[in-house]
């Protein structure tokens, strides 16, 4: 019953699952064409990055479905979940049954569908959070840093390997690829993790909520 702590537990829970989400679904966006030819070079590359590029941004909202869950079930609102997956299922079922069909769309239409439920699920979930919580929690404070560090992030994956494939080529066609995405993915890393700590969008307190967050704080010199 000790609002004010809930309230700061459930803001650093948010800004956590945003500090890792983000990054993860954006990335994946960004060089989904790069990662599915290197895992499935005998495929099409060009549909397969497609699709992967928007699963990838559906992982986000899966991320938030899930911390949002965690938060209204702690609060005792266990049926809440629940009724939010009913209508994100029901969803992807009528986008998915109808819209394959169409030969325009066809595979694509799977994940846009399974974005279209998390985005529902996820939306859904942090509305009755809000309307759940008696201080309320500022999304925009919470995710708007995040996104913008990741968002950069993005770039600077996608066009750090659109420059390493372009001056990079070793022995094998797989080498190259993995060195190139290995490359820009590490670029990207350090990027954010400088964007991080300039923006300063994680707390000490933020930190404390992970496997060794105190640690991780001392090292990182954050408050």
């Amino acid at each position: 019953h000790n609002e004010r702590q809930t309230a700061r537990i459930v803001r650093s829970s948010f800004r956590v699952t945003a500090l890792l989400a983000f990054p993860m679904g954006l990335g994946l966006w960004s060089l989904s064409g790069p990662i599915f030819r290197l895992f499935y070079p005998r495929y099409d590359g060009e549909l397969g990055g497609q699709l992967l590029s928007v699963l990838g941004i559906a992982s986000i909202f899966v991320c938030l479905m899930l911390i949002s869950n965690s938060i209204l079930q702690s609060y005792g609102r266990v049926h809440v979940p629940v009724f939010t997956m009913l209508i994100g299922g029901v969803v992807k079922i009528i986008f998915n049954y109808n819209l394959t069909a169409v030969p325009s769309i066809n595979i694509h239409a799977a994940p846009f569908g399974t974005l279209v439920c998390f985005v529902i699920v996820s939306s859904l979930n942090l509305f009755f959070v809000y309307r759940t919580m008696e201080d309320k929690p500022n999304y925009f404070k919470v995710f708007a840093k995040p996104l913008v560090a990741s968002l950069v992030m993005a770039v600077c994956a996608k066009v750090s390997y659109r420059f390493f494939a372009a001056h990079i080529a070793l022995g094998g066609a797989t080498t190259t690829q993995i060195v190139n995405v290995g490359l820009a993915v590490v670029l990207a890393v350090i990027v954010y993790v400088a964007l991080v700590l300039a923006l300063r969008i994680v707390t000490r307190d933020d930190l404390a909520l992970l496997p060794k967050g105190e640690k991780l704080a001392r090292i990182l010199h954050v408050r």
